[in-house]
C-alpha cells in the first residue's frame, strides 16, 4: 500500500515538475485521496511556479528540504524530492517522522545520526518503534537516504527513484486499492 501511494506521489510530482511547477510544502496534510481512492497531491499556494522571481515559502517543519528551511532553496525539484522522501517514511512508520530537525529525542540528533551514521539512524528507528530490525529492508533504507540528502545536487532524481529496486516492487491495482482502502473504511 505505501509503495502504491509513493509511487502515486511521484508521477504527480514528475507531472508538475515537467510542467514548471514545484510545490514546496509537501507533507502528508496536502495529500488527499479522490475517486476511487486515488492520491491527489492538493495545496498549492506556496508554490513556486517557473517565471516566479523568489521562493515565497520556508516549507513545513520536519518535511522540508534543508535549503529551503535556510531560505536558500534554487531547485524546487530536489526540494520536492526531500519532502517526498520523508512522506515516504513516514508513510512506511505508521506516522513517524524521521527526525525533528535540531530537536532532540531521547538526547539523540536524528537529522545529524543520519547524516553520519544512516545504519545508526535506521537502527534508532527500529528501537523507537519497536520493530524487528528487518522492517526497513536495504531497498527502502537505499532508496530514502538517497532523496534526503543534504546537499540538493546529490539527492535522488525521479529517474533514480523510477530506477530503484524497492520503486520497482509490486503495487495494487486500482481495483486492488479500492477493495483494500475502502474496507479499511468500512471499520
Amino acid at each position: 500500500l505505501v509503495r502504491t501511494y509513493f509511487k502515486q506521489l511521484i508521477e504527480g510530482l514528475q507531472y508538475l515538475h515537467e510542467n514548471g511547477v514545484y510545490h514546496l510544502d509537501l507533507k502528508l496534510e496536502n495529500l488527499l485521496l479522490g475517486k476511487d481512492y486515488e492520491m491527489k497531491i492538493a495545496d498549492f499556494d506556496l508554490s513556486y511556479i517557473e517565471g516566479d522571481s523568489k521562493v515565497l515559502t520556508r516549507g513545513t517543519r520536519f518535511y522540508r528540504a534543508p535549503e529551503l528551511r535556510a531560505s536558500k532553496c534554487r531547485d524546487g525539484m530536489a526540494a520536492d524530492i526531500y519532502a517526498a522522501g520523508i512522506i515516504l517514511f513516514v508513510m512506511k512508520s505508521g506516522g513517524v517522522i524521521p527526525h525533528a530537525e535540531d530537536n532532540l529525542y531521547q538526547g539523540i540528533n536524528l537529522l545529524e545520526l543520519l547524516n553520519t551514521d544512516s545504519q545508526g539512524f535506521f537502527k534508532k528507528h527500529c528501537e523507537i518503534q519497536g520493530k524487528d530490525w528487518t522492517f526497513f529492508d536495504s531497498g527502502f533504507k537505499e532508496l530514502f537516504t538517497k532523496m534526503i540528502k543534504n546537499d540538493p545536487n546529490e539527492r535522488a532524481t525521479i529517474s533514480d527513484i523510477k530506477n530503484s529496486n524497492w520503486y520497482k516492487g509490486s503495487t495494487y491495482s486500482k481495483e486492488e486499492l479500492k477493495k483494500r482502502v475502502h474496507k479499511f473504511f468500512q471499520h
